[in-house]
């Protein structure tokens, strides 16, 4: 009786043992992802890309100059947030198939947003940041961050200087 009741409790005890080694095993799957595509946007160097080197609101079919992130993972769209912000100009958000002004700042999930002058707005220097800050959504720790200058001409002509 004795030598039965100490087998089951090993066998009991392999068990438990073997449950916890496949939960760990699962949530490393899980979790490990995220972790990657975190160090990733901590490692990896985080850039905006414009998708057109020159706008003028004059001259321009589009409802302002589009930018985007380079870095954007499917695995962290609800772990992280892209907030982009100026001190110039304003962002126009059309997700809502009307076009949108939505100010200085505006934060998503990591999609192309537009960029426009203010028509209102004196331009002190001809030289304006657009700002961009991956934060994390629970924490707002900011993961990574970028920025890219465009440079007005005589004509209202803003261009992207390179890095």
């Amino acid at each position: 009786m004795k030598k039965s009741k100490t087998l089951g409790n090993i066998l009991t005890s392999i068990l438990v043992l073997s449950i916890l080694i496949g939960i760990l095993i699962y949530m490393d799957s899980n979790g490990g992802g995220i972790d990657k595509d975190f160090e990733m946007l901590k490692t990896e160097k985080l850039e905006i890309i414009a998708d057109i080197d020159k706008y003028a609101l004059y001259m321009s079919s589009t409802i302002g100059m589009p930018f985007r992130p380079n870095l954007i993972s499917k695995d962290l769209i609800n772990k992280v947030e892209y907030e982009w912000s100026t001190d110039y100009g304003k962002f126009l958000d059309s997700d809502v198939g009307k076009i949108e002004d939505v100010g200085k700042k505006i934060t998503n999930d990591g999609q192309k947003v537009f960029w426009n002058p203010r028509m209102d707005e004196v331009l002190s220097i001809p030289k304006v940041e657009i700002k961009l800050k991956v934060k994390d959504k629970v924490t707002k720790d900011v993961i990574s961050e970028a920025s890219i200058w465009l440079m007005q001409d005589k004509d209202g002509v803003f261009t992207v200087l390179e890095p």
